[in-house]
């Protein structure tokens, strides 16, 4: 990855985040340069509008490239959407050499071999991630290479999704006149960033609220344990202040980023805020305190369905050291504060970890999908989904090594 350019893209229902970066002298993450613009054509992370996907993202890619003043050839790009789905899944082989030391190469047998694990014809696998070992009788191995054994069993997360819809996205990067280097699931390149190994260990869930789906993660003893889409987010916000207080969606859109609390308790001053009517002439008079009223409702509300939804898994008493939030709506003030309070576990923003570059950006959730996703890029460098599916065994097997090693 040193002394190349990689480029990462957090393609969202509502904005893209793109994100260039290096590895610089001092072997960090460096990030150079940036891009935020709106996202017109998709809904709830799949493209319904092929030509407005193409002009959101050439324009995301033209604005990185003046950022980071240097041309983008290749993307890694993030894909999310209700059409995701996961299971777990064990593969074994057997050790049949003399000396039984497990090597490398039966590795990379096991976890090829994973692949061949049913999935509805429709879809494509996008990850298939090594959640431990077992070495016969031996479970929770992490690395089982040099150890001795006949039986050795791959524990993995197998992630797949709709081939169409996958495909779709890498259509429009394509159109835009870039090629795609990597597909990756967005919400596993930003957990390379902004969650530490002892919360990997320890138990923890990953939130990113975005405009139209909350994606959730969750990781305990070190590897990734559940994943889930929601199609719900930040929108349903902004729709809420445009029908109680009649404004315009982008008047509410920009008063809500601008002015808005998810708790109303924490509006100190209830300073007026003036927003443009539906009628596109009319100015509306809103107290900050009643914009917080309207968000609040809305954000309990949201909350309460991930709790629930973390109520469903195995894992609700092992996410010991948290949440994690990224997105749109974790920058809304007293976001912290109120999951704490909803989801009744400790809370805190996720802002990219070991990450050099501008201040505002390292601060920020907002671009943890798109810098997780250069750092993807350059791990993983020359490797595609359209690889895995006509490159043969030898291209899967360094596909997995890469990720792996």
């Amino acid at each position: 990855m040193k002394g190349r350019y990689y480029t990462g893209m957090d393609i969202g229902s509502s904005n893209i985040y793109t994100a260039v970066g290096r590895i610089n002298d001092k072997g960090q993450l460096e990030i150079i340069g940036t891009s935020c613009v709106p996202s017109f054509g998709l809904k709830e992370g799949m493209v319904v509008n092929i030509e407005e996907t193409i002009v959101s993202i050439s324009k995301a890619i033209r604005e990185a490239e003046s950022s980071a003043d240097s041309a983008i050839k290749e993307l890694c790009v993030g894909v999310k959407g209700q059409h995701i789905e996961s299971f777990t899944h064990e593969n074994a082989i057997m050790i049949s050499r003399s000396d039984r030391e497990i090597n490398n190469e039966d590795i990379a047998r096991v976890m090829e071999n994973a692949r061949a694990v049913r999935i509805p014809p429709e879809n494509e696998i996008i990850h298939i991630i090594p959640q431990g070992y077992t070495v016969d009788t031996q479970g929770g191995v992490e690395n089982p290479v040099g150890m001795e054994g006949t039986n050795l069993i791959a524990n993995v997360q197998v992630i797949y999704g709709i081939s169409t819809a996958i495909n779709n996205v890498v259509k429009c990067v394509n159109k835009s006149g870039v090629a795609y280097s990597k597909i990756e699931l967005g919400i596993i390149a930003a957990s390379s960033v902004v969650i530490t190994k002892e919360e990997k260990d320890i138990g923890c869930v990953l939130i990113d609220i975005g405009g139209q789906t909350i994606n959730l993660a969750i990781f305990y003893d070190g590897y990734l344990r559940f994943i889930k889409q929601l199609p719900i987010g930040g929108d349903m916000i902004t729709r809420d202040i445009v029908r109680v207080k009649r404004i315009l969606p982008a008047e509410a859109k920009r008063i809500k980023e601008i002015y808005g609390n998810a708790e109303a308790r924490m509006v100190v001053e209830d300073q007026v805020i003036t927003a443009v009517g539906m009628d596109n002439i009319s100015q509306i008079k809103i107290s900050e305190k009643d914009l917080a009223d309207v968000i609040e409702a809305r954000m309990k509300e949201i909350l309460s369905y991930i709790k629930d939804e973390i109520r469903n898994t195995e894992y609700e008493n092992l996410i010991s050291s948290g949440a994690i939030l990224i997105g749109g709506c974790s920058m809304l003030n007293g976001v912290k504060e109120l999951s704490e309070n909803i989801l009744g576990i400790p809370v805190h923003l996720g802002t990219p970890h070991n990450v050099t570059g501008v201040n505002s950006v390292m601060e920020s959730p907002l671009y943890a999908t798109a810098i997780g996703l250069v750092k993807k890029a350059g791990e993983t460098k020359d490797i595609s989904i359209s690889t895995v599916r006509s490159g043969g065994i030898f291209s899967k097997l360094k596909e997995w090594m890469d990720q792996v090693f």
